[in-house]
């Protein structure tokens, strides 16, 4: 039902990707893994992996999915996997990333890179304790997301953080602030 409902948030699917969504076992549906254990869903995974040739963003790539995030993925109480990268998944009514990603208390991989939004990142997401790999990054020189605080990050196992094109500049004390995550080996 989580999955479904955040199907109706999409908007737009040009080439086709939640098709198979459909039937009673969304363990089968594409882009879905599920525990072999519990059948709970551990990954979501619905990055945009052919981009179109020249696309910054995913809003100017017609192999995107357009929509909204719903807050219905929070019912997915043990995703560990989250991976919504370029697509066009902003809206009048949701420009920034979405504060309830921070209940996702399971995720230790959050990939929203080339997701248009604006506005402050959200220290919320310090909250992730389990999140091991964070990219909000993206190719436009124009993005419009910032953050004047990234304490946050110091309260999480990270290992890939990827921040590009994200405004960092009113941040004096980034390099003492990476450099006390001792588990991060990739920065971008």
């Amino acid at each position: 039902a989580a999955l479904l409902s955040f199907r109706k948030g999409i908007t737009a699917d040009l080439t086709n990707r939640l098709a198979s969504w459909h039937g009673r076992d969304c363990c089968r549906w594409r882009g879905v893994r599920c525990s072999n254990h519990t059948g709970r869903i551990l990954e979501l995974d619905l990055g945009n992996r052919n981009p179109s040739t020249g696309s910054v963003t995913g809003c100017d790539d017609v192999n995107a999915l357009f929509g909204e995030i719903s807050p219905s993925l929070l019912s997915l109480e043990q995703l560990q996997h989250l991976d919504l990268s370029r697509n066009c998944l902003t809206s009048e009514h949701q420009k920034t990333i979405p504060l309830f990603l921070a209940l996702m208390k399971s995720l230790r991989y959050l990939n929203l890179s080339g997701i248009p939004f604006s506005g402050e990142v959200p220290p919320q997401l310090g909250n992730l304790s389990e999140l091991q790999y964070l990219d909000l990054g993206s190719q436009d020189l124009g993005y419009r997301m910032y953050s004047a605080d990234i304490t946050w990050l110091q309260h999480l196992p990270l290992q890939y953080l990827g921040m590009s094109n994200v405004n960092l500049s009113h941040v004096s004390n980034w390099p003492h602030v990476l450099n006390r995550i001792l588990s991060l080996r990739v920065v971008d």
